[in-house]
């Protein structure tokens, strides 16, 4: 991402991610057992099937997207950031209940603000068992907290395998391709 020629990079080039959740699942690697989050009904899933991570950058460990916490509206509150500051939240999925497109579409917003609409993760992923991470530049509230919530939308219920909070760096850029170092 990039805000007015200033790069931004995670800074877990230096530092590691303020935040990991293993949405659904129990602790594993750097990743906190699932908090539960908060909002309305909502129930676990896993499945001890192999995930393909192929293509995926800094993949979360397999077990991440092996579980699932899913439900109509739920949200999780990541706090204790710094106000003002900009983070990267990485969203984990893998669809591991259906297994074709159309079958799960819901929405995710970041701070009240529209992230996913209708996402398929079969679709993003390119198949069932896939993984697929979305990223979001978001900025916390005067509060040092980023709330990020998971709807349904028009095909059954919001889910997510995980969720990472890493703090951006500016970086200015040294050419139109790359970064400094």
């Amino acid at each position: 991402p990039s805000t007015n020629g200033i790069e931004l990079v995670p800074a877990s080039q230096v530092n590691p991610p303020v935040s990991e959740i293993n949405v659904g699942g129990s602790a594993v690697g750097t990743f906190q057992a699932d908090p539960a989050g908060s909002g309305g009904t909502t129930t676990t899933y896993s499945v001890s099937d192999a995930i393909n991570t192929t293509g995926v950058l800094n993949a979360a460990p397999q077990e991440v997207y092996q579980t699932e916490r899913r439900g109509s509206d739920f949200t999780y509150t990541v706090s204790n950031l710094t106000p003002n500051a900009s983070y990267l939240v990485r969203l984990h999925f893998a669809e591991i209940y259906w297994s074709s497109t159309g079958q799960r579409k819901f929405n995710v917003s970041v701070n009240g603000a529209s992230m996913l609409k209708d996402f398929d993760i079969v679709a993003a992923a390119g198949g069932a068992n896939r993984a697929v991470i979305r990223e979001f530049v978001a900025v916390p509230n005067s509060d040092g907290a980023v709330a990020i919530r998971f709807t349904s939308g028009s095909a059954d219920l919001a889910k997510a395998s995980g969720i990472q909070v890493v703090p951006l760096t500016p970086i200015a850029a040294m050419n139109a391709g790359g970064l400094a170092k």
